[in-house]
């Protein structure tokens, strides 16, 4: 009888019992033909009903580890950082695509078995994304990608190691190109994507000195921050210290062509970044800007291990769209001004306070005069007062390093 699909295990073994006794059959002989068929019979079967599970990609460097006598130092070379390493390792972030390559090449583990838990999501970057729709000649000015002149032809292998570099990667629409909730209709989202990304990028290149604890963020450290600034223009240089020293980086990364952005804060490495695009180049605007973002971290609105979608990216400029943004811009108004002190003031209810009445209030409060000038203007949509006591042009000379 002609041998058939198998459909069970009991054939099966009936039919690897067969096989046995036609071992060593002559080449061409019609048990030969029958032998052939057999084992590709049983092995359609065995791919089916017991298929052989291939090791998880952190199963597979452990095994390349133990088997090459390497300790979790000797792969910081192969994923960037001992904190990353720590992360993959213990399975709480995927391998990104320089990683696998890294991997690869320096261990010899099979390029199959790394992506298996990255599988779902790299078809996405191939689908998802024009990669020539990313400011590229903006991007390239910055450092961010090569000076060729054939830019645009390898746009997609230079974004690729560019967010590699940044410790992540460009995914598709569905999981990408979404920065919070207050953003502006005009962005371009390619532009924003880059700018997050850039900000990624610079914030790796700083060090930290002190360790970040949640438990630190409290209304009263913002309000600590926020009397720095009536140091004048050392204020900006002592608060960049003092968040320093609470493991937060303050970084200013300029916003691109096609961008409406102010900042944003996210979290590299288990610490926090708040990084400033200071596109109003005034000190009333740098304070508000950036004890903002610090609210949104007393809040906790981002947290650590969180991945991308954890990122705040805001443009100040438009209204507040859910209770995080309305919370944020409370504690920081609150924070630079206490409620009672701007109540109480005739500052706040005056159709046209004095420049002498704004000063007065900024030295009661602690901060500076700009922070009074500013509120003011915001809350009665009157922008052309008080000009001169904004700080126009002192800040981002400041940023200089």
């Amino acid at each position: 009888m002609w041998p058939k699909k198998i459909r069970n295990d009991e054939e099966c073994e009936r039919a690897v019992e067969e096989m046995a006794s036609l071992m060593g059959s002559p080449p061409g002989s019609e048990e030969a033909e029958r032998l052939e068929l057999l084992s590709m019979l049983v092995g359609d079967y065995e791919k089916t009903a017991h298929p052989i599970v291939p090791p998880s990609p952190v199963e597979a460097i452990r095994f390349a580890m133990e088997s090459q006598g390497l300790r979790p130092a000797d792969l910081v070379k192969y994923l960037g950082s001992k904190s990353v390493t720590s992360l993959v390792m213990s399975g709480k972030r995927q391998l990104t695509l320089g990683m696998i390559r890294a991997l690869y090449k320096g261990l010899g583990i099979p390029a199959e078995v790394l992506i298996q838990e990255n599988a779902s999501a790299l078809p996405a970057e191939i689908v998802g994304v024009d990669f020539t729709r990313f400011p590229l000649i903006a991007m390239a000015k910055r450092g961010w990608l090569p000076h060729v002149p054939d830019l645009k032809a390898k746009a997609e292998e230079f974004v690729r190691a560019f967010a590699e570099a940044a410790e992540d990667t460009v995914y598709g629409h569905a999981g990408c190109f979404r920065q919070g909730t207050r953003r502006n209709a005009k962005d371009d989202h390619y532009s924003v994507e880059a700018w997050r990304l850039g900000s990624r990028l610079e914030a790796s290149k700083v060090a930290v000195g002190g360790r970040y604890e949640q438990r630190q963020m409290t209304p009263q450290f913002l309000e600590t921050v926020a009397k720095l600034s009536s140091k004048e223009n050392a204020g900006i240089q002592m608060v960049r210290s003092m968040l320093a020293a609470s493991g937060i980086q303050l970084i200013h990364v300029p916003h691109l062509p096609k961008t409406y952005l102010d900042g944003g804060v996210f979290f590299l490495d288990g610490g926090p970044v708040v990084s400033l695009t200071l596109r109003y180049d005034r000190i009333d605007y740098f304070w508000f800007t950036l004890v903002h973002d610090l609210a949104h971290l007393v809040r906790g609105d981002v947290q650590p291990g969180k991945g991308k979608e954890n990122c705040l990216i805001e443009d100040l400029d438009m209204a507040a769209e859910d209770n995080r943004e309305r919370e944020a811009d409370r504690l920081a108004r609150d924070a630079l001004i206490s409620p009672e002190m701007w109540e109480s003031s005739p500052v706040s209810s005056s159709k046209r306070p004095s420049p002498v009445q704004i000063i007065s209030l900024a030295a009661k409060a602690g901060v500076h005069p700009a922070v009074v000038a500013g509120r003011w203007r915001h809350e009665h949509k009157n922008y052309r007062l008080f000009s001169g006591l904004l700080g126009q042009g002192e800040v981002k000379n400041l940023f200089c390093d």
